[in-house]
């Protein structure tokens, strides 16, 4: 009895409540529809970007990499169901002296190259820059000045310097008393080359956001860590590392969604007909150059795309999961 008697005392004072709550006004209910309005149509043209330029896209791709070409009408063309472009892939794969095999090997140098020494360079000579050593400022105009001018004027100085009677070549002739090799015009270094040009001017933007994040640092919790005689070692693995984490791990993360795109300014270091130019293949530019080769039609490349999409897919979402288990906090 009690039990009910305080039930509809309960259900008499919430009714209460909901009776003094002021109502919105009208005014403001129109105000706020008005607003979510403006929301939707600022996000409707990048709506429609997204279905048509990347779901659009890429679901024709996916369907054209099962296809082939086998009927040739008046009306068009007729294709067929088929898997002949994932054997001619996996085949290609196996053979060494295939372009495929030669892009597929060559990508995996400009990720393992970013992955392991442009975002550790990046992160030391980020924390070489926020412990403000002698001639800080000077070397962060050098290191980001990659990153903001034009990459072909880059290209172009970078070639002219290692070139047969370049400076360095000059230099070399100097020292040694022979000239150095002609490295973009060799088959063994052409692509090592283009790495460490990828090198030297691709940590720009992580150094930046490294630096970025060091300068969000409390300058007590750095003094605390002095106080207990934490040296500059310690202090960039146990006190800065953890503090930017979430800046560091997205960029590991951007890094390794790249593991099959990887790829350094081919273009502008191939030249037209060149004997190398297939040799200095990725398997971004392969691609490429298959969709506009006149001798294969498009499911090849459709194929390649999809087998190397389906593969990295479940890669990245593996280290989003795991990186989500060592700092929950941060959402990717």
């Amino acid at each position: 009895m009690n039990d009910a008697v305080q039930a509809g005392v309960t259900e008499e004072a919430e009714a209460k409540k909901t009776e003094r709550r002021p109502k919105e006004p009208q005014a403001s209910k129109k105000l706020r529809r008005k607003k979510y309005l403006f929301v939707y149509l600022m996000l409707l043209p990048a709506a429609i970007n997204f279905a048509i330029f990347y779901l659009g896209i890429n679901f024709n791709s996916f369907v054209m990499a099962f296809q082939k070409e086998s009927a040739f009408t008046d009306t068009g063309v007729i294709y067929e169901f088929t898997l002949q472009n994932f054997r001619r892939l996996f085949l290609e794969l196996k053979v060494a002296s295939t372009d495929m095999h030669i892009g597929f090997m060559n990508t995996l140098k400009y990720f393992g190259s970013n992955l392991i020494i442009t975002l550790p360079l990046s992160y030391l000579t980020a924390y070489f820059l926020y412990k403000k050593l002698w001639g800080y400022k000077f070397f962060r105009i050098i290191f980001f000045l990659p990153s903001i001018i034009p990459g072909l004027v880059y290209v172009r100085a970078f070639r002219a310097t290692i070139s047969v009677g370049g400076p360095l070549d000059s230099a070399w002739n100097a020292i040694f008393g022979s000239h150095i090799p002609s490295l973009l015009y060799n088959a063994d270094t052409a692509t090592w080359t283009v790495v460490f040009f990828c090198i030297w001017t691709g940590f720009g933007v992580n150094l930046l956001l490294y630096q970025g994040a060091m300068g969000r640092i409390p300058e007590d919790v750095i003094e605390a860590g002095k106080l207990d005689g934490v040296g500059w070692v310690r202090e960039m693995f146990q006190i800065v590392t953890p503090m930017i984490w979430p800046t560091l791990s997205t960029t590991i993360i951007l890094a390794l969604s790249k593991v099959f795109t990887a790829s350094g300014p081919i273009l502008l270091f191939n030249e037209a007909g060149s004997a190398l130019s297939f040799k200095m293949d990725t398997i971004s530019y392969f691609i490429f150059r298959q969709t506009y080769d006149a001798t294969t039609s498009l499911n090849y490349p459709a194929a390649i795309s999809v087998f190397f999409t389906v593969v990295s897919l479940p890669f990245v979402l593996l280290v989003r999961w795991l990186f989500g288990k060592i700092d929950p906090e941060v959402s990717y």
